[in-house]
């Protein structure tokens, strides 16, 4: 998409509201700091009828140790099945794992003593059907893995919420979600148009 530059005092049309402001592609939901010391971090209200497919982002903090960061559905300890293929970033020696009807989806991110890095994106949580999942897999040490995974749960349910696991613990980050805004459900605003200002932006909803 084009970027326009917006001047101090310029009132901003309607038309440009809808393909600049209002129809992103991803929509933020929701940000949550892990504490301290955590093992197992329950994110609340991620997921919704309001989007099918979500982005959930961790970045920052650290970990106890080096470790997986497993990914659960709230509420929903067993049938899940998913692969991971990684190379080693010394030897390049190529290795999979896999899960079986297990209790969580154990390779979605990877925490080490420096930082933590998840990025996943997830299929359908909120819906009665089939949830997937997929993202790369980044363990943030020279001797590490990078790789990719992907995977679903096979019971057909409605989530909200999700958990971050590890088998240490984690301290700080930030775990943010995302939604997928998807074509036909666009905002539109069709009133005189926002005017922006230091202040920030200003406008009449009511053709909203």
């Amino acid at each position: 998409m084009a970027v326009k530059t917006i001047a101090v005092g310029e009132t901003v049309t309607s038309s440009d509201v809808n393909r600049y402001l209002a129809n992103s592609g991803l929509v933020y939901i929701k940000s949550q700091t892990i504490g301290t010391a955590q093992s197992n971090i329950l994110v609340s209200d991620a997921f919704s009828t309001e989007y099918e497919n979500y982005k959930v982002i961790l970045s920052g903090g650290v970990g106890s140790t080096a470790q997986n960061i497993a990914f659960q559905l709230d509420g929903a300890g067993a049938n899940y099945y998913g692969s991971t293929i990684v190379a080693n970033y010394s030897s390049t020696s190529v290795s999979s794992a896999s899960v079986n009807n297990s209790g969580f989806w154990g390779y979605a991110g990877a925490s080490s003593t420096d930082t933590n890095f998840l990025s996943v994106d997830i299929f359908s949580p909120y819906f009665v059907k089939t949830t997937g999942i997929s993202g790369p897999y980044i363990d943030p040490r020279t001797t590490g893995n990078g790789g990719i995974f992907s995977g679903f749960h096979n019971v057909g349910r409605s989530f909200t919420a999700f958990r971050l696991i590890v088998a240490g613990t984690m301290t700080g980050g930030t775990i943010t979600v995302y939604g997928y805004r998807e074509f036909g459900t666009e905002t539109t605003y069709n009133e005189a148009g926002i005017t922006y200002n230091e202040a920030g932006y200003t406008y009449n909803d009511r053709g909203r």
